[in-house]
């Protein structure tokens, strides 16, 4: 995939490893496609929302062979999302459904526990929320 624009504010803090994603119903469900695509590098066009310091400016995502997905920060300002196809569906369902069905404010916390069953151990944690139409501004 060639590199992409998609603007969606994600921010980061990694002092304590953890992504923050805020988008509009239409923000959100771009992001579910670009997970679900071809491996490639995306563009962070957004503005960073205020929950952490860090602005994610490049968002990757790649497949890889088995069922599990690893979310991790590899430079200050990427976001990497790599896993077998499986795990990468259920995740951007996840996001997709939060954009179809939530309510602006609405969150939805993925993070790793013993015996998840699409994350690695060590994958790190990421809230995505659902922004109003009129705060994406």
């Amino acid at each position: 995939m060639s590199s992409l624009g998609l603007s969606i504010g994600v921010s980061s803090d990694a002092r304590h490893r953890e992504l923050c994603v805020v988008g509009t119903r239409a923000q959100l469900s771009a992001l579910a496609e670009v997970i679900t695509g071809p491996s490639g590098v995306v563009v962070v066009t957004g503005e960073a929302p205020p929950c952490f310091p860090g602005r994610i400016v490049c968002l990757s995502v790649a497949v890889t062979a088995g069922r599990f997905v690893d979310i991790s920060l590899t430079k200050p300002a990427e976001l990497v999302v790599k896993g077998g196809i499986a795990g990468l569906q259920v995740l951007a369902d996840n996001v997709r459904a939060l954009a179809e069905v939530g309510h602006p404010g609405d969150h939805l916390h993925v993070e790793y526990v013993p015996d998840h069953f699409y994350l690695v151990e060590g994958a790190t944690p990421i809230t995505f929320e659902l922004a109003s139409e009129q705060s994406a501004g």
